[in-house]
């Protein structure tokens, strides 16, 4: 029942042909991303960047810049936009304060109170996942990454009905946030 739910939530969102039949689409579908296939928006295949436990539901986006390069130009994107940046955390600085190596990783925590706020009314379980998250990181092959959840997988794991619209504004926007991080 709920993968025939966010099969519908993913076509709806998105208007896969692979979520229309529960069947895999294309590497670059935002729905199948939803539905847990990770794949790069920009890759042709699945394999072409490393994935990790855990990360069903996840969209990346390779940057064309550095870590740093890719924090700045989305901290101004979040900014141009109206948005309110709550934090941008530093794991690369908080592991060497700990004495600890990490390649390049930060994590940018942003949102529209007035947006998340009718989620969670929608959703109240929705606030261990707001506000929205970015992650950028250098992979082992020094590959810098944009990575943010897709919407339509958190209306999955928090049951959210009734909010496929406004869903569809965050993708859109979360897209166009991460394609300006990556410098596309």
């Amino acid at each position: 029942m709920r993968k025939r739910f966010a099969i519908m939530v993913a076509f709806t969102l998105f208007g896969c042909a692979g979520s229309q039949t529960g069947r895999q689409g294309p590497p670059n579908c935002s729905a199948c991303s939803a539905l847990g296939s990770v794949a790069p928006e920009n890759s042709n295949t699945k394999n072409s960047w490393p994935t990790h436990a855990g990360m069903e539901g996840a969209v990346a986006i390779k940057s064309l810049g550095s870590v740093a390069e890719s924090v700045a130009r989305l901290q101004a994107a979040i900014k141009a936009n109206g948005l309110t940046l709550f934090a941008t955390i530093d794991h690369t600085r908080n592991a060497a304060n700990a004495n600890l190596k990490l390649r390049p990783t930060v994590l940018i925590v942003f949102g529209n109170p007035k947006v998340g706020t009718q989620l969670m009314n929608a959703s109240p379980t929705l606030g261990i996942s707001l506000p929205m998250k970015i992650l950028i990181y250098q992979a082992d092959d020094n590959t810098v990454w944009v990575v943010h959840e897709a919407p339509a997988h958190l209306a999955y794991r928090h049951q959210l009905d009734g909010k496929e619209e406004l869903l569809k504004k965050i993708a859109d926007a979360l897209r166009g946030l991460s394609k300006v991080a990556a410098g596309q």
